[in-house]
């Protein structure tokens, strides 16, 4: 009898425990809108867009509380930015064209991010924190009234006698590695097994895309390039415990 109580007992809190696991774990897809902020100098006065691309990823979330929880993702997403310029031309610059470069790089994101999480059947959160990225690779896109050019952006040296429109960016000149602030929010309600969530979140990038060596100074006006972003994501995330 003691035997079968123990048992019984031992299977109600495992039972237990494991129904009410603190961790949840998902993905999320949505589409995601980025720029680069920044000026070379007093003489530059192109224009800073902004360009959309998809993004995906994996998340996951430790619950300390009904309130508090601790929230780490792994993102597929874009970064970069599309510039517009108009140049003047010719005798007495006479004549114009308008002249753009979109350059779109891929890269991966690992944002850790303090999330707050209030209501019942429609829940509504909030989260900040910080994210670290990486770029794999790019391609870049330039588009005047007179040519188009486009091909990859790669990092490292350019091959002796390489012929293609491939652009290479000299590791000790441009940064491939960001490390940034996530702010963010939005709602969540139980569906099946899980939650489906809504989020939409803004993102500030800390480092300067470009490096500047002791032997370079840098142009007068000039303000560092930095990485922002804005993102509107759906996603899906359920218990580890049911």
């Amino acid at each position: 009898m003691k035997k079968l109580l123990f048992l019984s007992t031992f299977l109600f809190l495992t039972s237990t425990i494991f129904s009410q696991s603190p961790w949840w774990v998902g993905g999320r897809l949505g589409i995601g809108f980025t720029t680069v902020s920044g000026q070379y100098g007093n003489s530059d006065n192109a224009k800073h867009c902004w360009i959309t691309s998809p993004l995906f990823g994996a998340t996951g979330i430790y619950t300390f509380s009904d309130i508090f929880s601790l929230q780490a993702e792994l993102n597929m997403a874009k970064s970069g930015m599309l510039i517009k310029d108009n140049f003047d031309i010719g005798p007495n610059r006479a004549t114009e064209y308008d002249y753009s470069f979109r350059e779109r790089f891929t890269t991966i994101q690992i944002p850790i991010l303090a999330r707050f999480t209030f209501g019942k059947t429609w829940q509504f959160f909030t989260y900040g924190g910080f994210y670290w990225s990486y770029i794999l690779g790019g391609k870049y896109v330039v588009k005047s009234d007179y040519f188009k050019e486009s091909g990859k952006i790669k990092f490292g040296d350019k091959p002796d006698h390489y012929e293609g429109d491939d652009l290479y960016l000299d590791k000790d000149r441009y940064r491939r590695m960001d490390i940034g602030l996530n702010i963010g929010g939005g709602v969540q309600r139980q569906l099946g097994p899980g939650m489906l969530f809504l989020d939409l979140r803004f993102g500030l990038g800390f480092l300067d895309f470009n490096k500047f060596p002791e032997d370079v100074d840098k142009p007068d006006g000039y303000k560092s390039f930095n990485n922002r972003s804005l993102s509107l994501s759906a996603g899906y995330i359920f218990n580890l415990g049911k």
